[in-house]
């Protein structure tokens, strides 16, 4: 387990760390796209469920409470101005991230899986598999049968 390099003061701190960070892996996986030659011609958003975070990315007014944490209110600040992305407040309910980083019910699991599109294949896999290893058993066994005739010949 990793310890925190810091310990953050409010939610809000914490969020725009978390965003900050966030912004960081985004610019590093489009650099990457765009190296392979899949630029996007759409900049990509980031979610974030808090409001405070989020007024800050794009908010140019200096905050008094957030000088602790001004390297990357301004590097995200700086990210948002270029319109290399944007930030986006999501509910908290809506938040689909809670699917990955939550222990949840299944119809919130549900629910957040539509939300990303996201389908169970596994009742189809398995549906292939069964019928592939049937048809697999019929020919190894004609096949067994087969062979069987031609030493008898």
């Amino acid at each position: 387990m990793k310890k925190q390099r810091v310990v953050a003061r409010s939610t809000t701190e914490a969020e725009y760390r978390a965003l900050a960070n966030g912004i960081l892996k985004t610019l590093w996986l489009l650099a990457l796209l765009h190296e392979l030659g899949f630029p996007l011609k759409v900049p990509p958003s980031l979610l974030c469920d808090n409001l405070g975070a989020t007024h800050l990315s794009f908010n140019s007014v200096h905050h008094s409470r957030m000088k602790h944490i001004q390297i990357d209110l301004h590097f995200v600040r700086d990210q948002v101005q270029k319109g290399t992305l944007h930030v986006r407040h999501v509910h908290t309910q809506d938040q689909p991230a809670d699917l990955l980083t939550k222990p949840l019910s299944r119809a919130r699991i549900e629910f957040l899986q539509a939300k990303i599109g996201l389908v169970d294949g596994s009742s189809i896999l398995w549906g292939h598999i069964k019928k592939d290893a049937r048809n697999l058993q019929v020919i190894c066994s004609n096949s067994l049968k087969q062979s069987a005739n031609d030493l008898q010949e």
